[in-house]
């Protein structure tokens, strides 16, 4: 059954008064006499621009312009389930991933591929984040795992042309301002005053032994939660180091030499009473196993009345990443061992990584100093 022509219908005004049509995307409708008369005026205008555009002929495009199509046309679901597969995420960070690319497939449309996609679909998913009363800083992280997914597909050929997911909802100097503020000396005494870390060694030793790892080494609290006995180790020359296998990112991955002090606090025997992983607490879906600890932390900061300053546990790691540059640790050592990614073509192909004693020589004193001011 062919679709029907202009020519099959009858436009007589006596035998048709009332009718809606649609012809190249125009809707034309009519009831009575002058409507008609203007449809038919409307119609022989139609079909004169439709003859001539027949005749003409498509400007050729420069190459660079002509959309190039994903070869295998994935969907944004299919590509977060490759990503998924390819990449070795922490459990915190899979759920993190996952969340963020089904809520902007949903919003785009889950049929459409992502060379369908373009930057102006990121824009609006953000401002769409943003009305729902998301922070611009949340909005921003949002944003930047869809970025890495995307990254993901140009890097293994499921898209060709650029990422269309380059916005920066957040300016560095508001990122700043928005983020987590920086434990000072001051607060660090308060936060580790004897007479209330010592009874928590008998209370909650796994608390205790937690946040003292935390303030020497600036390790993330998913990190230190996630240690079994078998990753504090030493080197042949003596040197305590504690073996991250576990962390938010893949430089996150490393050895962390430590001071012995930080053994012999009491850490050294209650290891000795383990068997795989060292600490109670338990994976939490999107939390990871840190949420405890970070909760009972939280209510020692409004015990102080330092909430209020945007204080959190993971401020404890900028406090470490602070003291060791103040006290001169040098900025390569430094990303090594906080497990910061340095972008720097003469540190990443003309110099070797430190090793763990190496290390340790650079950032021993600076966690011998941090040591001294716990427990006053």
């Amino acid at each position: 059954m062919s679709k029907p022509k202009l020519s099959d219908f009858n436009f007589d005004s006596k035998e048709l008064r009332r009718y809606e049509i649609e012809l190249g995307g125009v809707r034309i409708k009519s009831d009575g006499p002058d409507d008609h008369q203007r449809a038919l005026e409307a119609i022989a205008a139609l079909k004169g621009v439709t003859s001539a555009t027949q005749n003409i002929q498509p400007a050729a495009v420069p190459f660079e312009q002509v959309p190039v199509h994903s070869p295998n046309g994935l969907t944004v679901t299919e590509l977060l389930n490759r990503y998924l597969q390819m990449k070795q995420l922490a459990p915190g960070s899979i759920s993190a991933v996952q969340n963020t690319v089904l809520q902007f497939a949903t919003f785009v449309g889950k049929k459409k591929t992502i060379d369908q996609i373009l930057k102006i679909d990121v824009t609006r998913f953000a401002e769409k984040m943003k009305a729902e009363g998301l922070a611009l800083q949340t909005v921003q992280t949002k944003i930047n795992l869809l970025k890495a997914v995307f990254n993901f597909a140009r890097e293994y050929s499921y898209l060709k042309g650029e990422n269309p997911v380059s916005l920066k909802v957040i300016t560095k100097a508001q990122k700043m301002a928005a983020g987590y503020d920086i434990f000072d000396d001051g607060d660090i005494v308060a936060v580790y005053a004897k007479s209330y870390f010592d009874p928590q060694k008998i209370k909650d030793p796994d608390y205790y032994y937690a946040c003292l790892i935390a303030v020497v080494t600036g390790l993330r609290i998913g990190a230190i939660t996630s240690l079994c006995k078998n990753d504090i180790q030493k080197t042949d020359s003596g040197t305590w180091f504690l073996r991250i296998r576990d962390d938010k990112t893949a430089n996150g991955k490393r050895d962390v030499p430590v001071i012995p002090e930080l053994l012999n606090s009491g850490f050294e025997a209650y290891i000795a009473t383990k068997v795989g992983p060292i600490f109670k607490y338990s994976e939490l879906a999107g939390r990871g196993k840190g949420n405890a600890v970070g909760k009972k932390f939280t209510r020692r900061l409004e015990e102080l009345g330092l909430k209020n300053r945007k204080l959190v546990f993971h401020s404890l790691r900028k406090y470490a990443n602070d003291y060791y540059a103040k006290a001169g640790v040098v900025l390569e050592a430094r990303s090594q061992f906080f497990g910061h990614e340095l972008d720097n073509t003469n540190v990443n192909y003309y110099t070797k990584p430190y090793s763990i004693d190496a290390l340790f020589e650079v950032v021993a004193q600076a966690q011998l100093k941090i040591f001294g001011k716990l427990y006053q």
